[in-house]
């Protein structure tokens, strides 16, 4: 007797098709399709009020059991969420009999070595090498995951993702076609009983019927118990919910150790930022990061960042802008301050360099503005 579930799926046509419940041919699949799709981890399922959204890391991630050692096991995958909590993932098929108790030791051997040998350095290479493999852009998906535009919010991303793994915040899950009762026994127990490791299973079923395929997921492991343990995202988070006012950010940098000729410097630039914001050429936004910083930008644009430390940091991967016009404006600025390589890094911090060379913005202001024209006029020529 047949007792697998089923689904209905309605046709265009009005006509009900049946869609029955099947198994993954292998453990490969189920891992791929995470790889591709890691929605298939339901976010809403795992904190209804701030829906997790995930960056794949990398898949086959390896874990070495000592320091300057090599890896002694593999993770299927890794993962961060916007909170910056990485997230450990672990595949198995209901009928490999190891997704019981040793799946768990697997999984636990894996988390107090990650937090011991994981370099940040490492994890950062493999999430862009991740990304170039999708002919993706690291930064561009960071910012995605964040909902923001403002990079000056990459780096505190980066540094949120640190703490939280060297702290043992981390998420663990195992997921499958069906989830054994036993196995969720053990993740709701761990989850009660562990304060700033969430454990949890997900069963992702699949369908197919009519030459298609439906893979639906749902999350067990998760009891009120073990929501009121956990440390509430919002404390371990590199982020705010509403950004930064400027007010709040001249406030923080004239009570700040920097010194006077950085203060003024900033100041300077927050001027012009008005004056142009009046007339229309570009805007100032504040960022949410953990420090207060202001935004400078011209339509979608970031044109730079006024950063919490009195950075100034410029951004040319964010402009929009053809890839020779960038070239030109870069090598102008590469002249305004004194030849300097740092002007040409990705992402140089120039407040150093201005205030040595340009404290009065009489050659850089005249520039910025320039830039801001040029990506004003780019987006109404583009309407």
């Amino acid at each position: 007797m047949n007792t697998s579930a089923k689904v209905f799926l309605l046709t265009e046509t009005g006509d009900l098709s049946m869609m029955q419940e099947a198994p993954y041919d292998t453990e490969e699949v189920l891992q791929q399709f995470l790889a591709r799709y890691p929605d298939l981890l339901p976010g809403d399922q795992i904190n209804p009020d701030e829906p997790c959204r995930w960056l794949l890391i990398r898949r086959e991630m390896g874990v070495p059991g000592e320091e300057e050692a090599g890896d002694r096991w593999s993770l299927d995958h890794l993962l961060v969420d916007q909170d910056g909590i990485p997230t450990l993932v672990e595949c198995k098929r209901s009928s490999d009999t190891r997704l019981r108790r040793r799946v768990i030791a697997q999984m636990l051997d894996y988390a107090a070595n990650a937090i011991e040998y994981w370099p940040m350095d490492k994890l950062r290479q493999f999430a862009a090498e991740t990304a170039e493999r999708s002919n993706a852009d690291m930064d561009v998906a960071i910012l995605s995951l964040l909902d923001s535009e403002d990079p000056g919010e990459i780096e505190p991303f980066w540094q949120s993702v640190e703490q939280n793994l060297r702290m043992g915040r981390l998420r663990l899950i195992f997921v499958s076609d069906s989830i054994p009762r036993e196995l969720r026994r053990i993740v709701e127990f761990l989850n009660e009983q562990m304060d700033r490791t969430e454990v949890l299973a997900v069963e992702i079923k699949q369908f197919t019927g009519s030459g298609a395929r439906v893979m639906a997921p749902r999350v067990l492991g998760t009891t009120e118990k073990a929501r009121q343990r956990k440390i509430e995202p919002s404390t371990t988070s590199a982020r705010r919910s509403r950004p930064w006012s400027t007010e709040e950010y001249i406030e923080h940098i004239q009570s700040s150790d920097l010194a006077p000729e950085a203060k003024s410097l900033v100041r300077r630039i927050l001027d012009w930022g008005r004056k142009w914001e009046q007339e229309g050429i570009l805007s100032l936004e504040g960022g949410k990061g953990r420090e207060p910083s202001t935004i400078l930008r011209a339509g979608r644009s970031n044109l730079l960042t006024l950063t919490g430390i009195g950075g100034v940091k410029i951004y040319y991967g964010f402009w929009r802008l053809p890839e020779s016009i960038t070239k030109q404006f870069r090598s102008e600025l590469y002249e305004i301050l004194g030849n300097s390589e740092r002007v040409l890094d990705k992402e140089p911090d120039v407040a150093s360099l201005l205030q040595q060379l340009d404290p009065d913005l009489k050659k850089f202001a005249p520039w910025l503005w320039k830039v801001a024209s040029t990506i004003q006029q780019s987006v109404e020529d583009d309407i």
